[in-house]
C-alpha cells in the first residue's frame, strides 16, 4: 500500500501545481476583490443587500421568508436561486460568526470567479482527457470575458450563475462514472448533490449537465446504456428532491412574478460573435478534428461537447420561435442558455489548443526546432491571454479614477449625508426616481445600483433604485398600469423618462401623489442625472427639498404622514414586523375594505376574532383586505408556510436520508476492503483494489 501511495504522488503533485497555477492567476486577476469593502460595480450592491438581509437579519428562515425592504415587500429568496445565500450562511457559521456580511460577499465573489476553473481541471482530468486539457480549460474560463458565464458576469454581481455553470463539468464527470459503474453508491450520491447545488445556484444550468451526461451515455463505448440511463436519471431525480424545499414553492408560486426577457432573437449573432467566443471557436474546430482520430472514449467525450453546443443553440431558437413568439411562454428566457454554448465551446477549445501544441512538439527535433516550438507556444498563449489584462484593468480601482468600492464612493459622493437624511425621516418608504446611478465625477462612467444599499445603510424600505426585479410592484414602478405580462426591455432606459407609466415631462401631480400615498412613500430621491424628475419636484408645491447635493436631491412629500393601511368604510392603524402585520380596526362598516400597503402574496394568512378576513391583490400588486363589520377588533396577518413549502421540505429531508444511506454504505464497503488488505500475511502480494 505504501508503494502504491508513493507512486501516486507525482500525479498528486501535478494536480497541486495546477491548482496553485490557477489560483495564482485568479489572485493576480481579481485578487483586488478580497478586501473588507464592498465592490459596487453594476448589480453588486443589490446582490449584496439580499445576502445582508439573510445573514444579518433573517437567518436560514429567510430563504422562504418575507423580505420587507424592496418594492413593498417580497419573498425575495423564494424567487431567486438561494445557492449563494446558503454558501454565505455556511461561511458565517464556519468562521464562528467572525466574518461580516461584506467579507462573506467578497469571498463569494472571488470564489465565483475561481471555482469553474478548478472544477474544469478536476473534471476533465477525471474524464481522461488529461491534465493539460483540464489546465487549459481552467485558464480559458479565467480569461473568457463575456457577460453570461464569463468573468464579466462575476464582476457585475451574478453570484449564483457562474458557480452553477462551473459545476456542470463535475456533474458530467460524475455522470460518466455512474454510467461506467464505478463506486456506484458514492457516485450516485455525489451526482445527486451536484445536481441539487446546480439547481439551487441557477436551475437553467441543469440543461447542459443533463445534455452532456445523456450524450456521453449514448456515445461512450462499453456502457450498458439502459442501466446507465436509469442510474443517472435516478441520481438527477434525487438531486431535484434535495432542492425541493426551494424548488417546489418556487414552481407553485412562480406565476406571481413578472418574467423578464433580456434579449431578442435578432441579438443572437452579437452574443455569439460580438465578444471573444469567435476566437475560441477556432480551437474548438480543431478539437473536432482531433475527435475524428482520437481513441473511442476521447472521441465520444469531445463529440458530446460539440453536440451539446449545437443542440443548445437549436433549443434557444425553438424557445424564441415557438415558446416565446407563438405560445407566449416566457419563463425560460432563451438568452440565458447562451452560456451553456460558451462552456461547451471553451472545453472543446481546450482540447483543440492542447492538441495543436502536441502536434507542434511532436514534429520538431532537438536544438532550434525546440526553441521554435517554445516560441510558437508563447505566441499562441499570448494571442489567447493578451487582451485580458487590459480588459480587467477597467474593473480594478485606480488612483484618481471612479470609485469601485463603497468606502471610496461614500467619500467621493458624500453618501453619508444621504443616508443620515433618510434615517432622520419619520418613516414610510423611499422612492428613487431612477434605478441605476452612474459614477462620473472623475470623468468615467461606472454604472452601479448603489441605491439598492439603502435598507442596509439607512434602514429604510425602498421603491426603485435596484436592478430589474420580478415583484408586481416593481413592474408597476417601471411600466404603470396595466401591469406588463413580461418585461422585455432594459428597464434602466426608463430612468428620468417615465415612472409608474407617467411621463416626467408634463407629470400629472395628482396621479403621482395618489400613487405615492398608496405605496406609503414619504421621501423621493432624484440623482443629478434625473433632470426632468428634479425639474418637476423643484417646481411642485407638494414636495419639499430637505437635502440638495450635486449628486442627490432628497424631497419630502408634504402633508402626508406614513401609514400602512387606508380604509374604505373602515378606520384602522397597523404595524409590521418581519412576517407579521397587526391591524387594529377601530370601526368597519358592512363590506368595508382596507388597503394594506404591502405586496400581495398568497402565503399571507389573516386571523380576526370578528370573522373571516379575505385577502386579494389590487391593480398595483398591493394587498386589499375585506373586513367583517364591527369595531375595536384586531386582525393579525402572518406569512406562513403553505402546502408547497411543507411538501418541498419533507421531500428534501427524505432525499437527504437517502443520500446519507448511500454515502454510509459506500464508507462501510470501503472500510471492509481496507481491513482485508491490512490483515494480509507478511510477504503476501498486495491485493490490487479495483476502482469501482
Amino acid at each position: 500500500m505504501d508503494v502504491a501511495r508513493w507512486r501516486r504522488l507525482p500525479g498528486a503533485a501535478a494536480d497541486l501545481l495546477a491548482f496553485v497555477a490557477l489560483t495564482g492567476f485568479a489572485g493576480w486577476a481579481l485578487g483586488f476583490l478580497l478586501v473588507d469593502d464592498l465592490y459596487i460595480f453594476a448589480d453588486n450592491p443589490g446582490t449584496y443587500t439580499r445576502l445582508w438581509w439573510l445573514i444579518e437579519q433573517a437567518g436560514p428562515g429567510g430563504l422562504l421568508g418575507w423580505n420587507p425592504w424592496w418594492y413593498a415587500g417580497w419573498p425575495e429568496w423564494q424567487f431567486y436561486p438561494p445557492g449563494y445565500g446558503l454558501a454565505g450562511l455556511a461561511l458565517v457559521a464556519l468562521s464562528g460568526g467572525h466574518l461580516s456580511s461584506v467579507q462573506v460577499y467578497q469571498i463569494l465573489l472571488f470564489g465565483a470567479y475561481l471555482l469553474p476553473a478548478l472544477v474544469a481541471f478536476l473534471a476533465l482530468r477525471g474524464l481522461g482527457l488529461g491534465r493539460a486539457v483540464g489546465l487549459t480549460a481552467g485558464f480559458f474560463l479565467l480569461v473568457f470575458p463575456d457577460l453570461y458565464g464569463g468573468v464579466g458576469g462575476v464582476l457585475i454581481g451574478m453570484l449564483g450563475d457562474r458557480p452553477a455553470l462551473g459545476l456542470v463539468p463535475l456533474a458530467w464527470w460524475l455522470g460518466v462514472r455512474v454510467a461506467s459503474g464505478r463506486t456506484p453508491a458514492l457516485s450516485l450520491a455525489s451526482l445527486a448533490l451536484t445536481a441539487a447545488a446546480i439547481v439551487l445556484l441557477h436551475p437553467f444550468r441543469l440543461w447542459l449537465a443533463v445534455l452532456l451526461v445523456l450524450l456521453s451515455v449514448l456515445l461512450l463505448p462499453g456502457v450498458a446504456r439502459w442501466r446507465a440511463l436509469m442510474a443517472c436519471a435516478g441520481a438527477g431525480l434525487l438531486g431535484l428532491a434535495l432542492a425541493a424545499f426551494w424548488l417546489v414553492p418556487y414552481l407553485v408560486q412562480s406565476s406571481l412574478a413578472t418574467p423578464v426577457l433580456r434579449a431578442s432573437l435578432e441579438t443572437l449573432p452579437f452574443w455569439l460573435f460580438g465578444g471573444r467566443l469567435g476566437f475560441f471557436l477556432v480551437f474548438a474546430a480543431w478539437g473536432m478534428v482531433r475527435a475524428a482520430v482520437a481513441p473511442p472514449r476521447e472521441r465520444a467525450l469531445l463529440l458530446a461537447l460539440a453536440l451539446a453546443a449545437g443542440l443548445t443553440l437549436l433549443w434557444m431558437l425553438a424557445d424564441w420561435l415557438i415558446l416565446v413568439d407563438r405560445l407566449g411562454v416566457v419563463a425560460l428566457d432563451p438568452i440565458r442558455f447562451i452560456e451553456d454554448v460558451y462552456l461547451a465551446v471553451l472545453l472543446l477549445a481546450a482540447a483543440g489548443f492542447v492538441d495543436l501544441l502536441r502536434l507542434a512538439y511532436a514534429r520538431v527535433g532537438s536544438g532550434w526546432g525546440v526553441v521554435a516550438a517554445v516560441v510558437a507556444t508563447a505566441l499562441l498563449a499570448l494571442l489567447v491571454f493578451q487582451p485580458f489584462p487590459g480588459w480587467v484593468n477597467g474593473y480594478r480601482p485606480t488612483p484618481g479614477g471612479e470609485p469601485r468600492f463603497l468606502r471610496e464612493a461614500t467619500a467621493a459622493y458624500q453618501l453619508d449625508r444621504l443616508w443620515e437624511t433618510l434615517r432622520a425621516s419619520p418613516g414610510g418608504r423611499v422612492l428613487f426616481t431612477s434605478s441605476v446611478f452612474r459614477l462620473r465625477q472623475a470623468g468615467g462612467n461606472v454604472p452601479t445600483y448603489l441605491m439598492a444599499l439603502t435598507p442596509a445603510l439607512a434602514g429604510r424600505e425602498t421603491i426603485g433604485g435596484t436592478f430589474q426585479h420580478w415583484a408586481p410592484v416593481a413592474a408597476f414602478y417601471w411600466y404603470g398600469l396595466p401591469l406588463p405580462g413580461v418585461m422585455a426591455e432594459r428597464t434602466d432606459l426608463k430612468d428620468d423618462q417615465t415612472i409608474f407609466g407617467l411621463p416626467w415631462r408634463g407629470m400629472d401631480e395628482a396621479k403621482l401623489l395618489a400613487i405615492l400615498r398608496a405605496l406609503n412613500v414619504t421621501e423621493v430621491v432624484a440623482t443629478e442625472y434625473d433632470v426632468w424628475a428634479r425639474t418637476f419636484l423643484d417646481r411642485s408645491p407638494a414636495f419639499e427639498a430637505v437635502l440638495r447635493e450635486r449628486q442627490f436631491n432628497v424631497y419630502r412629500v408634504r402633508d402626508y404622514l406614513p401609514t400602512l393601511v387606508e380604509g374604505e368604510g373602515a378606520s384602522a392603524r397597523a404595524e409590521a414586523s418581519g412576517g407579521t402585520v397587526r391591524i387594529w380596526v377601530e370601526q368597519a362598516a358592512p363590506e368595508a375594505s382596507l388597503l394594506l400597503k404591502q405586496s400581495y402574496a398568497p402565503r399571507w394568512v389573516a386571523e380576526a376574532p370578528a370573522g373571516p378576513v379575505s385577502l386579494e391583490p389590487d391593480a398595483m400588486g398591493l394587498t386589499r383586505l375585506r373586513l367583517p363589520a364591527g369595531a375595536g377588533y384586531e386582525v393579525v396577518l402572518r406569512y406562513l408556510p403553505g402546502p408547497a413549502e411543507r411538501l418541498g421540505l419533507a421531500t428534501s429531508l427524505a432525499a437527504l436520508v437517502v443520500v446519507l444511506v448511500l454515502v454510509g454504505g459506500s464508507l462501510v464497503v470501503a472500510g471492509r476492503r481496507l481491513s482485508r488488505v491490512s490483515v494480509a500475511p507478511e510477504g503476501a502480494p498486495t491485493p490490487v483494489l479495483e476502482r469501482r
